[in-house]
Formats: C-alpha cells, sequence, structure tokens
C-alpha cells in the first residue's frame, strides 16, 4: 500500500485533502436537457428532450446506431459531421431534438434531428427549423424504421407542449418529399388533426441504380447524356491526352483522402471561388472544419475523393460522403486553365460509371441547385424537395408562414439577379 493510501485509511481524511498529488477522478458527465417535454400516453414512456449542440458526444454512440437504422439517411446529421461543424458553423441556439422511448436507464433514441428557432419570411414569423446550411443541404431527420409512424405522432404532441415555449409551427426544411420520412409525418399530422404545408419547393439531379442485367453503366451514360454529347466529352478527353498522361484516381484510404483533400483544397483556392473568398481554404474554421468532417468520415470508409490529373498535376477534383449505398457530392473544383476540355464533367462522368459499375449502389443526391448547369445534363433523375411546415399548436397560421417563406424566397432571387446584371455591366 503507498503513502497517499495508507493515509487515507485513517479516519476522515479525503483524497482533496492531499490534491494536487492524488489524481482527481473525473466524474462523467451527464445529459442536461434545456428544455423537456414526457408523454406516457402509450403504452411506453416517450421523453422529447432539447440538448445543447456541444453535448452530441454524449449521445454519439445511441445517434450512429439511430442512422443505422434511420427510414432515410443523412450523412450531415451523424455524429462525425456534427462534431466537425460545432463552432466552426453558424450554430448559435441550435439544439438538438432528441425523442427517446423506454423508461429511464433503458431509453432508446427514435429521433434526432438538429433544430433552431428563428424569424424568418416577409413579414418574419418566429418558427423553428431543422438546421441545413450552405454545406449540409439535407434536412432528412433521422428517424428509426421500426417504430417510425408512432414516434412521429409523438413527437408532434410533444412539440406542441405549450411548457416547452417553442413556436408551435416546425419547418422539416430541405425534405425529399417524395420519401417515407416525409410521407410518415405528414399522415401523423393529419392523425393529429394538424395543418401541414409544403413551400419552397425544387428540384436538383440525382443518379439512381440500373439494373445491370438490362444496361450496363456505359451504355446508360451515353443514352442520359446523348449520343451527341458523348461524342464530344469523348473528342476532348482526347485532346486533353494530346498534353500528356491523363489519369483517373479514387482516394478511399485515411491518408489516401487526407493527401487528396489537400489537392483539392488548394485546386479551389486557385478558382473563381478564392478570387471571391468562398473556397474553403478562404477561412480558416471553415478549412478546419472541412478537413476534420473529411478525414473523420474516411476512418469508417464513408468518404472518397476523385481526381482526375494530368501528368500528375490535378485538373479536377471531386468530394463525396457516402452512407449506406447512397453518395452525395459534396464538393467540385477544376484548374480553369483546363476549362476547354471540360475536366469537371469528364470527372463526374467516370464517378458516375464507377457508381453504377458497384452493386451497393443506391443512388447519389448532387447536392446542386435548382437547375445546375453542369450535372443537370449529366444525370436525368430528379429529387423532389422543398420544406415540410407542420403546426403543433393549431394556431391556423400556416398559410401565412408558407406564403411568407416563398415571399422571402422570391426576394431574395429576385435580389441576386439584379446583383449579376449589374455586375456584368459594372
Amino acid at each position: 500500500m503507498g503513502i497517499l493510501e495508507d493515509l487515507l485509511t485513517k479516519s476522515g481524511q479525503q483524497l482533496s485533502d492531499y490534491a494536487p498529488f492524488w489524481p482527481e477522478v473525473s466524474k462523467p458527465k451527464s445529459l442536461v436537457p434545456i428544455k423537456q417535454s414526457v408523454s406516457s400516453l402509450t403504452s411506453t414512456s416517450w421523453n422529447l428532450s432539447f440538448l445543447e449542440l456541444k453535448d452530441y458526444d454524449l449521445l454519439a454512440d445511441e445517434i450512429a446506431d439511430l442512422a443505422s437504422h434511420s427510414l432515410e439517411s443523412n450523412i450531415f446529421f451523424e455524429p462525425q459531421f456534427l462534431q466537425a461543424g460545432i463552432h466552426r458553423i453558424e450554430d448559435k441556439g441550435v439544439m438538438l431534438a432528441c425523442l427517446f422511448e423506454g423508461n429511464p436507464g433503458a431509453q432508446t433514441l427514435q429521433f434526432m434531428m438538429p433544430l433552431v428557432a428563428r424569424k424568418a419570411g416577409i413579414p418574419r414569423h418566429r418558427i423553428m427549423h431543422s438546421f441545413t446550411h450552405h454545406f449540409a443541404p439535407l434536412g432528412t431527420p433521422l428517424l428509426h424504421k421500426n417504430h417510425a409512424s408512432e414516434a412521429a405522432e409523438v413527437l408532434l404532441r410533444l412539440l406542441g407542449d405549450p411548457l416547452l415555449e417553442i413556436p408551435t409551427t416546425i419547418a422539416f426544411d430541405q425534405q425529399r418529399l417524395n420519401g417515407p420520412t416525409v410521407e410518415i409525418f405528414k399522415k401523423a399530422a393529419e392523425n393529429l388533426g394538424l395543418k401541414h404545408k409544403t413551400a419552397l419547393t425544387y428540384q436538383r439531379a440525382q443518379l439512381c441504380a440500373i439494373d445491370s442485367s438490362s444496361i450496363d453503366p456505359q451504355t446508360f451514360i451515353r443514352q442520359s447524356i446523348g449520343k451527341k454529347r458523348q461524342k464530344e466529352y469523348a473528342r476532348l478527353l482526347r485532346r486533353l491526352s494530346d498534353h500528356g498522361i491523363v489519369k483517373f484516381e479514387i482516394a478511399r484510404t485515411n491518408d489516401e483522402v487526407l493527401d487528396a483533400l489537400e489537392g483539392f483544397l488548394t485546386l479551389e483556392a486557385g478558382g473563381w471561388k478564392g478570387r471571391r473568398g468562398t473556397a474553403l481554404y478562404s477561412l480558416k474554421q471553415i478549412a478546419a472544419f472541412s478537413r476534420q468532417a473529411v478525414s473523420t468520415l474516411a476512418k469508417s470508409k464513408r468518404s472518397e475523393i476523385h481526381t482526375l490529373k494530368l501528368n500528375n498535376k490535378i485538373i479536377a477534383s471531386l468530394v463525396c460522403f457516402k452512407t449506406k449505398g447512397e453518395y452525395f457530392t459534396w464538393k467540385i473544383a477544376f484548374d480553369e486553365d483546363y476549362d476547354t476540355y471540360s475536366p469537371g464533367v469528364q470527372l463526374m462522368l467516370n464517378a458516375s460509371t464507377n457508381w453504377l459499375s458497384q452493386k451497393s449502389f443506391t443512388n447519389a443526391d448532387s447536392l446542386a441547385s435548382a437547375d445546375h448547369k453542369m450535372i443537370d445534363h449529366l444525370w436525368r433523375e430528379r429529387i423532389d424537395l422543398g420544406t415540410l411546415l407542420i403546426d403543433t399548436g393549431k394556431s391556423g397560421q400556416i398559410g401565412k408562414v408558407a406564403d411568407a417563406l416563398e415571399r422571402y424566397d422570391n426576394t431574395k432571387a429576385l435580389a441576386k439577379s439584379a446583383l449579376s446584371r449589374l455586375k456584368r455591366i459594372i
């Protein structure tokens, strides 16, 4: 027995009496909800807790397990991506809305979505938004597939609890409108007599799996872009090869991804985004966020980077995330000196062919804006997206809120168009 241990056998002695010589035993941090609502109307107990975003790490394992069993995938709400963005992305006021089923000590996470209360629209309305942003343009919540319908009803009932003192209008932003999650929440709202409405709808390109027994990837791509375009891109690739050795590479291991990411950051910073100051490398916090998100996901084989090289020089780079057979094309950059050879298109065509050849592939979400000038010509399938509004308090304001959001979006689009025309004149 050591000297200090021997001393502690004496009556009345405490560890703190010998600090700092005796190491302190750290106590595990526990979850303390900002807001909470509990229901026991069903055969089991339900607990809706609003937690601080920074406390995600205390739920990391539960969130990861929920993501693996969720009705729909959303890589942006998984622990690795959430962790990378904390305090680096504008996340002031963001809370994790977590719905647990079961009694304390034996609870199972059935729903998770970051939420934030904000004023939006013209005129302004205070509503609860799912937390989406420029680097995470998908708001599909993580909803356990085994209890989805019941969990959705319980969640909407608890969100309407006046003791929570939150806005009664909930905006599920950037949802896949034809997906099962939205359908379940619509049905849940109708079962509870709650009004719902869809706003801010648009489409973006996606690539879906093919039946390899009836068509091969090369033929599918050729049919998608058209024979004329396919011939033109093939001609440009041959012309590019006149300048040296052309190679397509895919970084998949952690070390490969880290190296390829630095190449991407440098390439993007050297282009128009760098000149405009919107490249990932332009801001220290955003660069750190990008490095952590991509590298952390790489460790679990959920990020990869495709590159097009000419004489070992990167002339196009594509950063992708993947989960459960679904790919997300997060960022793409190309060397403007080789613009005439369409390096970005060449890289996307090569990546598309590679994904279509994989048996586990289900689909790829472009994450692009509506009517994107490049990807819309390459991928013909579309995802319908929009905001699902649900009035949990039966205020009757949901129509006005939807109109206000649409009005703000239209005003912003007009301002952006006017600014673009002004820049061309100047």
